[in-house]
């Protein structure tokens, strides 16, 4: 009997070890199946990966062919030469709003970053004078309670003898009121201290960066000044010109003959030294900002960047008053990308 127990329960352990075998063997196959998988998804990423820089690589093949074929021939030379001119003006331009956005968004930054810090510290000042005063005042509370108990305990101590047992009762239970009072105030007073040490260790909270009235400011410095620029350069259609090679390719482009081409080429060359050379840009541009504040809307109390069907022609302004204007929108059109350096 014993002997086959022994069996039976032998036979038990094999099968739940076989068992277990099976299902080490399932999981692991269910894992490599997962790594498998996920294998597999890295090559088809990898491989369209792949295949998206060797046709951006032929495209930039096909460019630069196309470019030294033109640049072979004397009267293309003229036009690829005009193109890349054109472009150029366009990431100067670009480039300078930029720079302005970088620049006004690093001053409203620090402005209001220290007004941020000055409002904590007045905050802070008028919270801890709050609590100093508060810390006198119990000071002062704990002075007179000590002056109190110590003038009972010297009127307790000329009241002698059995018949002024009551009297003394009496005395001693206004010296115990006054102390219990006494050990409040002390707790008040450690409370305060602990509040103050605690207060006056506190850092400025993070600031939370420019508000929408500052962003609206910002983005109307650089409408305007984005305006200007199309100012300066609308004569012969640069700027137009500018914006056609922005988003054509030079195959698809022509500007004339090598001659008109050359004649546009020193016309660019002329206007850009111009715009260096301009001095007075800053103040049409913010003459430009007080203008374009009485005309433009937000739709939302949140929009940091004005409607665009209210900026759908650019006023030629002297002397702070429009005296013409150009039907041109610099935001539907996006002139010099300009939504890329708005801010938002």
């Amino acid at each position: 009997m014993a002997t086959l127990a022994t069996q039976l329960f032998s036979r038990l352990d094999s099968n739940t070890k076989d068992e277990e075998q099976l299902l080490k063997l399932f999981w692991n196959r269910a894992e490599l199946k997962k790594e498998l998988a996920t294998l597999r998804n890295d090559i088809y990423q990898l491989t369209d990966q792949l295949e998206e820089e060797q046709a951006l690589k032929l495209r930039v093949q096909k460019r630069y062919e196309l470019l030294e074929t033109m640049l072979s021939n004397p009267e293309t030379a003229a036009t690829a030469q005009t193109y890349y001119q054109l472009r150029d003006i366009w990431n100067r331009n670009f480039e300078r709003l930029a720079c302005v956005s970088d620049d006004l968004s690093r001053e409203h930054r620090d402005k209001e970053y220290r007004l941020h810090v000055a409002g904590f510290r007045r905050k802070l000042y008028d919270s801890l004078t709050e609590i100093q005063g508060e810390l006198s005042e119990v000071n002062q509370s704990g002075d007179s309670l000590r002056s109190q108990i110590h003038a009972l305990r010297e009127k307790r101590a000329h009241y002698q003898g059995f018949w002024n047992f009551f009297r003394r009762r009496r005395l001693t239970a206004e010296i115990n009121k006054l102390r219990s009072d006494c050990r409040a105030v002390t707790m008040r007073l450690g409370e305060l201290t602990e509040d103050l040490q605690s207060r006056s260790s506190v850092t400025p909270p993070e600031f939370a960066g420019l508000d929408v009235k500052a962003k609206r400011e910002i983005n109307l410095t650089i409408i305007a000044y984005a305006q200007e620029l199309y100012l300066h350069f609308s004569d012969r259609e640069i700027a137009a010109k500018s914006l056609e090679a922005s988003i054509r390719q030079l195959c698809d482009i022509r500007y004339g003959d090598r001659r008109d081409c050359r004649s546009m080429s020193s016309y660019i060359e002329e206007r850009i030294a111009l715009l260096e050379a301009d001095g007075s840009i800053h103040d049409r541009v913010e003459c430009r900002v007080q203008y374009l504040k009485s005309l433009v809307n937000y739709r939302r109390e949140t929009d940091t960047v004005p409607s665009a069907e209210v900026l759908d022609r650019i006023a030629m302004l002297r002397d702070s008053k429009p005296r013409g204007e150009v039907g041109v929108n610099i935001l539907a059109d996006e002139y010099w990308d300009v939504f890329a350096v708005l801010l938002t």
